[in-house]
C-alpha cells in the first residue's frame, strides 16, 4: 500500500470505495475533517495513480464521484478482500 505512495486517508478511501461503490469530495472531507481542497487533491492522485475513476468532469457543475476502477491492478493491494 505504501509501496503506492497513498497516504492513510487514501488507503481507507479506496476501502470505503470497495464498500460502497463511491465516494464524493464531500463525503472525504467529512470521512477523513479535512479541507475541500485536500480532499481534491487526494482523491486525484488515487485518479492518476489508476486506482479510481471520476464520474463527471470537473466545471460541469455536478457533483464529481469517485468509483473504483475495473481494470485497477493496483486495488488489491490498496484494500485487499
Amino acid at each position: 500500500m505504501k509501496k503506492l505512495g497513498l497516504n492513510e486517508q487514501q488507503i481507507e478511501a479506496v476501502k470505503f470505495v470497495k464498500n460502497h461503490a463511491q465516494i464524493t469530495n464531500a463525503e472525504y472531507q467529512e470521512k477523513f475533517n479535512v479541507a475541500r481542497r485536500t480532499a481534491t487533491r487526494d482523491l486525484k492522485e488515487l485518479v492518476e495513480k489508476g486506482i479510481l475513476n471520476s464520474s463527471e468532469r470537473k466545471g460541469q457543475g455536478l457533483i464529481m464521484k469517485f468509483e473504483l476502477r475495473h481494470d485497477c491492478a493496483n486495488c488489491a493491494m490498496v484494500a485487499p478482500e
